[in-house]
């Protein structure tokens, strides 16, 4: 299994919008991805604007194909 973490830095008083897009829209993209398990926003208490993403993937092949199709790319871009 592979991890890939993300570090967000949210918009102050944003955080619930931001869940919105991860959960509704960013997550049901990658989960048609193969080679994904599952994917998990986690949010700071002590820094209401940080977050770390976490995909957990089957294998390094999954990953890396991930990482060609461009989509990570264009994810944190749509996500920034």
């Amino acid at each position: 299994m592979y991890t890939q973490i993300t570090h967000i830095k949210v918009p102050l008083n944003q955080m619930s919008l931001f869940r919105q897009v991860i959960e509704e829209k960013y997550l049901p993209v990658v989960r048609g991805r193969p080679g994904f398990l599952a994917g998990y926003l986690m949010e700071q208490v002590d820094d209401p604007d940080c977050a770390q993403l976490i995909l957990f993937w089957d294998d390094h092949a999954s990953v890396e194909n991930f990482h060609r199709t461009g989509l990570l790319q264009a994810s944190i871009s749509i996500l920034a």
